[in-house]
């Protein structure tokens, strides 16, 4: 048995070396997935986050419940354990050793600087809120707001709409960052037409643009068609896919979202080699794709499959950076029940997710009153299903009722899931190889 990744330390610390009992039978704990390689199976562990390499007489003998070593590092538990159970001991003697800190400074803010946007998407899901502009003077004190309140070096997250819409906000609010002296970095989420206008050293020195996120829906005609701008006197594909090459240039990590439907998945692979040769030096590039959250049933189905073959197809061409290493214990799904993140509408008023910026408001940056019943709501988590006693992912899963594209899980998305980890361990399984094999030269 090599060990490719050691368990996580915190981990490793209540866990332990598990004593091998004689007269009991082992098997295989629920919460490990492996893979088959040239160099023998990879064993990833769920709740420790250990990665093993056996080769085929030691697999067999993890198949056999007969290995000291893998019943040592939990791989192989007692055949009458519930795996379940094991997992909640696990995880309540977790919580009381490291307590997660529910409210703290914050460190996340999701600033949507106006409801309104230059494009017009069939799928937006923010069709129908009011289209408004957050004001000066709501900006200055969204400022002062997040001032009092953050840790240092807090991400502000431009956010809309279309957040360039309003970007005189976005110097406002910046300008009091840095009349204060207060580090910062900043993240956008855009469709990055406006950018044409804004002079790249704004960009990166008043707004400290770290990461932006584009959506392109297609080829040139269909991504036109979709975004359907206001503006009609130019190319509006040619004119984001240029402003990507700008920000690029500047060292700005953009991230390219393609949201897929039926309608335009054939042409995404056509558009994802076109990027690989448009966008030749890929250091602050990537690419990632996502079957449309209002697309269910059959039509989900039959979209999957080549939606798997997209993201091979993404892998292949190095337009996703490789997984370096294990992901940690999560303590909650995403900003919404992390505690240290808040989103600020136009008005001021304060949420915890951008799929509820004119609803589900908590309070207002002119308030230090918090609607407690509205914080709980996204605190609050899906019932386990059938499918979760035998899902290996179960210690690493955590689903908010109120998250509308992840809250429940599928067919479609466990097979998501399980695509995702196994990319993870093969990446993981290279990168620890070939920096072993360097050391050795």
């Amino acid at each position: 048995m090599e060990v490719i990744i050691k368990p996580i330390e915190s981990i490793w610390k209540i866990m332990g070396n598990q004593n091998r009992e004689n007269h009991v039978k082992y098997r295989p704990i629920t919460y490990c997935k492996k893979i088959k390689t040239d160099n023998g199976w990879i064993l990833y562990h769920t709740i420790t986050r250990e990665i093993i390499l056996l080769n085929s007489e030691e697999h067999q003998t993890f198949l056999d419940g007969n290995s000291k070593q893998m019943i040592e590092h939990w791989f192989l538990v007692p055949d009458k354990v519930d795996d379940a159970s094991l997992l909640y001991m696990f995880f309540r003697a977790y919580e009381t050793r490291y307590p997660r800190r529910t409210y703290g400074k914050l460190n996340l803010c999701t600033i949507a600087t106006t409801t309104d946007c230059n494009a017009r998407c069939p799928y937006c899901y923010e069709a129908g809120i009011e289209r408004k502009h957050m004001s000066q003077e709501t900006a200055e004190d969204v400022a002062k707001f997040i001032i009092e309140r953050a840790n240092p070096n807090i991400t502000l997250n431009w956010f809309g709409g279309e957040p360039l819409y309003n970007a005189a906000v976005i110097d406002t609010i910046c300008g009091k960052f840095q009349s204060k002296k207060f580090p910062f970095r900043s993240t956008m989420v855009s469709n990055g037409y406006l950018f044409k206008d804004i002079p790249i050293n704004k960009i990166k020195n008043l707004w400290n643009l770290k990461r932006v996120q584009i959506t392109l829906d297609g080829m040139e005609n269909t991504y036109n068609s979709i975004k359907a701008y206001t503006y009609k006197d130019d190319n509006p594909f040619f004119t984001v896919t240029d402003n990507i090459e700008k920000l690029l240039d500047a060292d700005i990590f953009v991230n390219i979202r393609l949201n897929l439907s039926e309608k335009n998945i054939d042409e995404m692979f056509s558009l994802v080699e076109w990027l690989d040769s448009r966008y030749p030096n890929k250091k602050n590039l990537g690419v990632y794709s996502r079957i449309l959250f209002d697309i269910t049933g059959s039509q989900r189905e039959q979209l999957f499959g080549q939606f798997l073959n997209l993201q091979e197809l993404i892998r292949k061409l190095g337009l996703v950076k490789p997984i370096r290493s294990v992901p940690g214990i999560k303590r909650c799904h995403c900003m919404a029940d992390d505690g240290r993140s808040v989103v600020i509408n136009p008005d001021g008023d304060l949420s915890l997710c951008e799929h509820f910026l004119d609803s589900e408001s908590y309070g207002s940056i002119y308030s230090n009153k918090a609607d407690r019943n509205v914080l709980n709501k996204f605190l609050e988590r899906q019932e386990m299903i059938s499918e979760c006693k035998t899902c290996f992912y179960l210690p690493q899963c955590i689903r908010l009722k109120m998250c509308v594209p992840e809250g429940k899980c599928d067919e479609e998305n466990r097979k998501l899931i399980e695509w995702q980890t196994e990319k993870m361990i093969i990446d993981v399984y290279k990168t620890r190889t070939e920096h072993n094999e360097n050391n050795h030269l």
